[in-house]
């Protein structure tokens, strides 16, 4: 079921499987800062709201750069409330893009920097079908 989609990004409950799949686009190159702020909280607002298990972000296409600030702001605003919602395991597929890729990874360093990386589990993958697998290997 789709939640949300706008030009920068889609938000995709599997019900099922209870898993929230976000997909960056290309076009999040151009994304400002409370663009940036914005979809994050939509996020928020989805997990509070449907209690995903698990959340796959693919951001294979994502472009938009998290400077060292956002990326604190996401590990003290967001990372915090999914947790709070439930959140059992974050499956990040990893951008193409040297530098986004990079900002991904600085990001979940943040997280552990602010002590919620051992809230719920979270790894890196080169492609969504291996991420889904390992979100959903503990929930058979």
């Amino acid at each position: 079921m789709e939640l949300h989609k706008d030009a920068f990004f889609s938000l995709t409950l599997d019900e099922a499987n209870s898993i929230l799949i976000y997909v960056g686009f290309a076009q999040s190159l151009f994304m400002t800062d409370e663009e940036t702020k914005a979809g994050f909280l939509k996020a928020c607002a989805i997990m509070e709201q449907y209690h995903p298990n698990y959340y796959l972000s693919d951001s294979r296409q994502q472009k938009v750069i998290l400077d060292p600030g956002m990326q604190e702001w996401i590990a003290q605003h967001v990372y915090p409330r999914w947790h709070q919602a439930g959140l059992k395991k974050l499956a990040i597929v990893i951008p193409e893009e040297v530098v986004a890729n990079m900002a991904v990874h600085q990001v979940v360093d943040e997280i552990a920097e602010v002590k919620v990386a051992d809230t719920y589990e979270i790894q890196f993958f080169g492609n969504a079908a291996t991420a889904q697998e390992w979100l959903l290997e503990s929930a058979n």
